[in-house]
């Protein structure tokens, strides 16, 4: 199967250059669909930066998207700061891209992968929870420092002087922020077939 991209500007005309009776199909094949999927495009202007102010709040609300997520069995991978937004005190989750789920018509490979990687949302929103805290909070000057101390704290090693609720949080899940960190920079430094852990 070979991928066509196509860039943003060049969208309209490859829409407009559409056979006209694929367009006039499209109910019919809607209304014998299994299943359905509506997209819509809000406006949110704040970046989910306006938000991190409570470390127990932002957890909850993390968990709260990876919930509903899970719920629906759906996979995000790739729910990073920046693919968040802020708006009434909410953290509301973007960018769905790389959407998978094992109700989509999959190839028995992909499939699998889903299988694998069923809790990579909820491990990767550990993470950046996690390695958040660290650099704010501990203040860790660079991402290996973070990460050697996420490693410190997913073996109970909190330092001293950080607030009880950044600390419990941390403590929650620096295990798997830290399993997530190891993941992560072995896909950063080139070793594109490590597997989810």
């Amino acid at each position: 199967m070979t991928a066509r991209r196509l860039r943003h500007d060049r969208m309209s005309a490859a829409l407009a250059a559409r056979d006209d009776r694929e367009l006039d199909s499209a109910p019919a094949e809607l209304a014998a669909a299994g299943s359905s999927l509506v997209l819509f495009l809000e406006y949110l202007a704040d970046p989910v930066s306006a938000a991190l102010t409570d470390p127990v709040g932002v957890e909850r609300q993390l968990f709260e998207v990876v919930d509903f997520l899970r719920d629906r069995e759906l996979l995000h991978m790739d729910g990073h700061f920046g693919n968040m937004r802020a708006a009434a005190g909410r953290i509301h989750l973007v960018d769905f891209g790389l959407v998978t789920s094992p109700r989509f018509d999959l190839s028995d490979a992909e499939r699998g992968f889903v299988a694998r990687n069923r809790d990579h949302d909820a491990d990767y929103a550990a993470m950046r929870l996690v390695n958040w805290l660290v650099t704010t909070v501990c203040e860790a000057p660079s991402p290996a420092d973070r990460n050697a101390l996420v490693r410190r704290c997913a073996d109970g090693d909190i330092p001293p002087g950080v607030p009880a609720a950044a600390a419990a949080v941390i403590a929650r899940h620096a295990p798997a922020a830290a399993r997530m960190n190891d993941f992560c920079w072995r896909l950063y430094d080139g070793e594109l077939r490590v597997e989810y852990p």
